[in-house]
C-alpha cells in the first residue's frame, strides 16, 4: 500500500508445500526515511530452494527499526535483533542464537549471544563508521566449541578462547588487524593443550 504521504506498507505471508512459513510486515515514511519491519520464520529448509550437501533448517524472527539510509551519517539511527530457534545446518546446532545491532552517531556496536550444547560464545564488536575509514574492536568470548559433535572431527575435540581483535580499513588499500589472545584451550581425545597471552 502506498498513502497519500508517499509511506509504503507491505504485509506478506508464505506457506509452501513443506509447511515452511515466512511472515512479513513492514513499513517506510520516504519524507523521513523511517522504517519498520519484522519478519518470522518457521521451519524454513533451504534445501528446498537451493542445492546444499547438509540440510539446512532455520526457525526465528527478525525485526529492524530506523531512521535515515546513510550509514556513514552522524544523523542515521538503526536497531536490529535476529535469533534463531530449532535450526540447525547439517551437524552443526544453531539453537539458541541472538544478535542485536545498534547504530547511532557513525557508532555501530553489535552483540552476538550463542549458548546451546555446541558453541557457547559472545562477540561483541564496537566499530566508528565514517566515509574514509572503519575503526574498531571485538571483543570475543568463547567458553565452548564442540568440534566434535559439529561434524569436523571423528575424535574428540573441544576448544575455548577469550580475547579481542583490533581492525581498521580506509576501504581503498589499508587494512590492519592487531589481536590478543588472553587465553586458548584445546582438548583432542585425552589430551589438553593451553597457550595464554599470544598476541
Amino acid at each position: 500500500d502506498v498513502s497519500g504521504d508517499m509511506s509504503l506498507q507491505a504485509n506478506v505471508g508464505v506457506r509452501d508445500v513443506h509447511d515452511a512459513a515466512v511472515d512479513v510486515e513492514g513499513s517506510f515514511a520516504m519524507a523521513t526515511e523511517t522504517y519498520a519491519a519484522k519478519m518470522a520464520f518457521d521451519s524454513l529448509m533451504l534445501n528446498h530452494y537451493v542445492v546444499l550437501e547438509d540440510t539446512a533448517v532455520f526457525s526465528g524472527e527478525v525485526s529492524v527499526q530506523g531512521e535515515g539510509l546513510d550509514f556513514f551519517s552522524p544523523h542515521t539511527v538503526l536497531q536490529a535483533v535476529a535469533c534463531l530457534s530449532d535450526s540447525h545446518f547439517g551437524k552443526i546446532d544453531l539453537n539458541n542464537i541472538q544478535a542485536d545491532v545498534a547504530l547511532r552517531g557513525r557508532k555501530l556496536l553489535a552483540n552476538v549471544l550463542c549458548d546451546n550444547s555446541q558453541l557457547q560464545a559472545q562477540l561483541k564488536l564496537d566499530t566508528e563508521l565514517q566515509k574514509h575509514l572503519i575503526d574498531g574492536s571485538l571483543d570475543i568470548d568463547v567458553p565452548l566449541v564442540d568440534i566434535q559433535s559439529m561434524g569436523f572431527s571423528e575424535e574428540r575435540m573441544q576448544a575455548s578462547s577469550q580475547g579481542a581483535v583490533m581492525f581498521s580499513y580506509d576501504w581503498d588499500e589499508h587494512f590492519s588487524v592487531d589481536s590478543h589472545i588472553d587465553v586458548l584451550s584445546l582438548q583432542v581425545r585425552k589430551d589438553s593443550v593451553r597457550a595464554e597471552n599470544i598476541d
